[in-house]
């Protein structure tokens, strides 16, 4: 895990003190010392309690600048680490995912969870999951590098199956058509035009703009099983990215600051960040269903299938590889 460079915490203190600058009649709190105890209470996921000892500051204090600095920092970095993805960003995207991982025409891997909250104030049942505890829904899109090119985050966690991702602004553009995405594209190495897809798992309803796997009940060929194999190779990345979301700042996780060597690997997400419900219908369109059946096909090719897609989607079955 990289760590923070002394010349990197100077250049953040240095883009976030415009905001975070006060002016006292008593010696303010610096804007170096507030990054300190922002970062740190973030990185270690320990309570405000202890940055207020550590730190010798009031623990209402402490609240107060935790909620200013992150803004701050949001507010001077979002445009750069997460701009409105172009369709430069998306022809790259598609790129790496198909030499990396791959599965064609695809421009993320989508996926979103519950983020564990304390109940905030007259908020009756609006975060209250169907889980059993309180939370704000992170949806979100990697791309083949486990690195986060969109996010929408705060919608209440008692949403979970009521649309998030489709209620997103990305989600309505696409719907409409609107969206700023590439057009569609020839599989590698045919003359089939398929359109541009995000991959996401059973959660997401099946849209030509959002592929999602068979139904298990529907694994009734090696080529389903193919299938759901290589969208999950995949899908995984946005899993791995959240992984590797809550190794780096322990305040989504209550492992008290322990980090283990590659659990990110393993999706076990910790207690503070869980995979959300049903977000949308299991009712699929018909050309969305069919270019799912394309893909299906075109994965039991010479041209698109992969030697070892049979000894790993298929381990445990009577094994046909198509000669």
């Amino acid at each position: 895990m990289t760590r923070m460079t002394p010349a990197q915490y100077d250049h953040l203190c240095n883009l976030v003190r415009p905001f975070l600058t006060k002016r006292s009649l008593r010696k303010p709190i610096s804007v170096n010392e507030r990054v300190a105890v922002t970062l740190l209470f973030l990185a270690h996921g320990d309570s405000a309690r202890s940055k207020a000892w550590a730190f010798r500051i009031g623990k209402s204090t402490i609240y107060k600048i935790l909620y200013e600095t992150c803004d701050a920092i949001w507010q001077v970095l979002h445009a750069q680490y997460l701009p409105k993805p172009s369709q430069e960003t998306w022809e790259k995207v598609i790129y790496e995912f198909w030499k990396k991982w791959n599965f064609p025409n695809c421009i993320g891997a989508l996926d979103g969870k519950h983020i564990t909250i304390q109940a905030p104030p007259n908020s009756n049942s609006l975060n209250y999951n169907y889980k059993g505890f309180f939370s704000f829904i992170l949806m979100a899109i990697s791309d083949a590098n486990y690195k986060f090119i969109w996010i929408d985050v705060g919608d209440y966690g008692s949403n979970s199956d009521g649309g998030v991702w489709g209620n997103s602004n990305l989600g309505q553009s696409l719907k409409s058509g609107t969206g700023d995405i590439p057009p569609p594209k020839l599989l590698p190495g045919t003359t089939t035009l398929l359109p541009c897809t995000l991959v996401g798992d059973e959660a997401f309803p099946l849209k030509s703009y959002v592929m999602r796997p068979y139904p298990r009940k529907s694994l009734i060929s090696d080529s389903h099983r193919i299938f759901n194999y290589r969208l999950s190779r995949a899908r995984r990345i946005i899993e791995n990215a959240f992984g590797i979301l809550v190794s780096r700042w322990r305040i989504l996780n209550e492992n008290n600051g322990i980090v283990i060597p590659g659990q990110w690997r393993n999706e076990e997400l910790g207690s503070h960040i869980t995979r959300i419900g049903q977000v949308g219908s299991n009712r699929a369109a018909y050309t969305a269903s069919a270019q799912r059946d394309t893909l299906r096909e075109y994965f039991m090719t010479n041209i698109g299938a992969v030697d070892w897609q049979f000894d790993h989607a298929l381990r445990g079955y009577n094994i046909n590889i198509p000669s």
